[in-house]
């Protein structure tokens, strides 16, 4: 039942960091169907991944789940830093996916159908390492402040 909820939780997770990302595509005309294809690839990543062991090894470390967990929700909160990061990968992909169609007999449909597919899941990943870089920052504040705090030892991982 805990996998479940946890499933939830991290789909929901991944669903409100790919709604900024899924609006802002759509106002600059991309195709929804590569797109949802994309954001699904991270939902069942999201959604599989709490029945794991590693998963369960992060989660009997609180101060690491409460960290993962803080700092997925303030990505979430900054919208501008999306922005930035999507028009960066749109580039990027752009880019590769124009010598792409120039260099091979793939049709136009096909092409801009992975175009926007690796569009959104190169986004995706930035957005996860974001979230990752966020999470480690928070992580080394909880540690540090046990440690003045407490005057606990900062590399116990039963915390």
């Amino acid at each position: 039942m805990k996998s479940l909820k946890h499933s939830c939780l991290w789909s929901l997770i991944c669903i409100i960091n790919s709604a900024f990302g899924f609006l802002f595509a759509l106002s600059h005309g991309f195709s929804q169907i590569p797109m949802q294809f994309g954001i699904l690839v991270f939902l069942i990543f999201f959604t599989l991944f709490p029945r794991t062991q590693r998963y369960k090894t992060i989660k009997d470390n609180s101060i690491l789940f409460r960290s993962l967990i803080i700092g997925y929700i303030i990505n979430s909160i900054l919208i501008p830093a999306h922005f930035l990061i999507g028009a960066f990968s749109v580039d990027i992909i752009s880019t590769g996916s124009l010598t792409l169609s120039n260099s091979s007999n793939i049709s136009l449909a096909t092409t801009n159908f992975i175009e926007t597919f690796l569009i959104t899941i190169t986004m995706g990943l930035l957005l996860n390492v974001m979230a990752l870089i966020i999470s480690a920052f928070i992580y080394s504040i909880q540690k540090i402040s046990i440690k003045i705090f407490c005057g606990q030892n900062i590399y116990n991982t039963q915390q």
